[in-house]
């Protein structure tokens, strides 16, 4: 038997606390190692493995991953690169986070440069264009995707600007940022201005052959056969027909292609005007036995065209009219002094002059909301007017709510079709800037104490 002296003892002892805590360190490691990979996707390694042998496929494995989301992130600015279409992405901050060169051209701002530079500047100093951010605001508030219109006036020169009508679709992203796709509609809106100057064209072109043919059945009605009388009457009844068509094309080219400066402005009394809309088609409405309900003050004057806010009355009275059933009424709200926010800045305010609409017809189909103030647009096709003979209505073209639009916009103002969510019927909703002439009061016309 081998006697161990103490120093042995110690040795051995040292060893074993040694051996115990390489165990123990081997252990953590292993366990560490384990966590480690299991971060990793299940699919980037085999269970069987070592764990070391485990842990560099993982890590291979991701790295083949980083690198194809890099091709794939080159891949698609590339593609936002050479796209039709402008796109601009704003951070957290509003700073112009990257843009495409579509979108340089579009709002006249330098290319992008390399992720590598200095932050870009805030997107108000890139591109004055309060539409764009507030198109992006919005996006932020109701985290939904919104889409805008708006003319872009891109400074070319010191002295010369270009008006560019732009459509922005904004979508929001992760981390704050918003997406803007920018789409060039200056082709889109020649078109529509080619078209309406040709359709003006032809009804001017139309306008005396119509003439020429209603004086001629005029003249030679007398001298026809009683049979074939109704067949004249007839006759002349769609060229009269044809001959308001006509001149509703005729206005509503001259609102759209002078506007403003077709616009007569004098100090009116528009509730005098919402009274003589109604007293020239009153024999319509009592044929229906219809009454006009007005709410409102007794005398408001503003600072507009009173001929063309008289035919804003009769198109929308006359709609009204067209689609109230039998025995009912229709409401037309005055409010004065309205106070709604300026879009451009929400620390002030903006006065407006409200007047409401509303039948109590069917109202609008939902579908066609957004479409009732587009030319020749009727809701319902099958739907057409009839009016007593020799009575005063629109013809049910289609220009009506198209005139209407044009006219109040003309006036730098806004209107807006629903349907009413108490009474059901057509509810039609203008505002106007409540500005007044600075002329003598002599030029006031008087009012009836109240409407009937």
């Amino acid at each position: 038997m081998v006697a161990i002296s103490a120093g042995g003892w110690g040795f051995v002892g040292g060893l074993s606390v040694g051996l115990g805590l390489w165990y123990w360190a081997s252990v953590r490691s292993q366990r560490q190692l384990g966590r480690l990979v299991r971060l990793f996707p299940s699919g980037s390694h085999s269970a069987t493995m070592p764990l070391q042998v485990r842990l560099r496929k993982a890590v291979q494995f991701q790295q083949q991953s980083e690198q194809s989301l890099h091709q794939r992130l080159s891949t698609w600015q590339t593609i936002l690169q050479s796209a039709p279409v402008g796109y601009l992405e704003v951070d957290e901050e509003n700073c112009v986070y990257w843009h495409n060169a579509k979108a340089a051209v579009l709002l006249n701002v330098e290319p992008h440069r390399d992720s590598s530079a200095p932050k870009q500047r805030s997107l108000l100093q890139m591109v004055r264009s309060y539409e764009l951010d507030q198109l992006i605001e919005s996006v932020r508030q109701h985290q939904t995707s919104q889409c805008q219109e708006w003319t872009f006036h891109a400074l070319q020169t010191q002295q010369q600007a270009k008006d560019l009508p732009l459509r922005g679709s904004a979508i929001p992203l992760e981390e704050g940022h918003v997406g803007v796709f920018l789409e060039d509609r200056w082709e889109a809106v020649q078109l529509s201005q080619e078209r309406d100057r040709w359709t003006s064209d032809v009804a001017h072109e139309l306008k005396t052959p119509l003439t020429s043919i209603r004086l001629i059945a005029e003249t030679l009605q007398p001298s026809i056969d009683p049979s074939l009388k109704g067949w004249v009457d007839r006759l002349i009844q769609e060229t009269m027909r044809l001959s308001v068509l006509v001149q509703d094309i005729l206005e509503l080219s001259q609102i759209t292609f002078q506007n403003p400066n077709t616009l007569k402005p004098t100090e009116v009394d528009v509730p005098k005007l919402i009274q003589n809309a109604w007293v020239t088609l009153e024999p319509l409405a009592q044929h229906k036995n219809l009454s006009l309900y007005y709410e409102g003050p007794d005398h408001h004057f503003l600072g507009a065209d009173g001929n063309r806010l008289l035919r804003v009355f009769l198109n929308l009275i006359d709609n009204s009219i067209k689609f109230s059933p039998v025995d009912a009424a229709i409401a037309i709200y005055l409010r004065p002094n309205v106070q709604i926010p300026d879009p451009t800045d929400t620390q002030l305010t903006q006065e407006w002059v409200q007047i409401e609409v509303i039948d109590a017809g069917s109202g609008f189909p939902e579908e066609s909301l957004n479409h009732v103030f587009k030319r020749f647009y009727r809701a319902d096709p099958a739907r057409g007017r009839v009016a007593p003979e020799n009575l005063p209505t629109g013809g049910g073209s289609g220009l009506g709510l198209a005139i209407a639009h044009q006219i109040i916009t003309a006036h730098g103002g806004t209107i807006e079709a629903k349907n009413h969510p108490g009474q059901g019927g057509a509810w039609i909703k203008i505002l106007l800037p409540n500005t007044r002439l600075k002329i003598s009061s002599s030029t006031h016309q008087s009012v009836p104490d109240k409407l009937q």
